[in-house]
């Protein structure tokens, strides 16, 4: 049985590529989160 090596590193790629979206997507929201807070504390102070 040949295990198709090419596959594997692809799948690999892909699954790195959609945590690095996932990683980037949180951070955005953080990042935006934290603006959001800083603008209230702006505010109310």
């Amino acid at each position: 049985m040949m295990i198709n090596l090419n596959r594997m590193r692809r799948v690999e790629e892909e699954t790195l590529h959609g945590m690095a979206m996932l990683i980037d997507s949180i951070s955005a929201h953080a990042a935006e989160k934290t603006i959001y807070n800083v603008d209230l504390a702006v505010i109310f102070h």
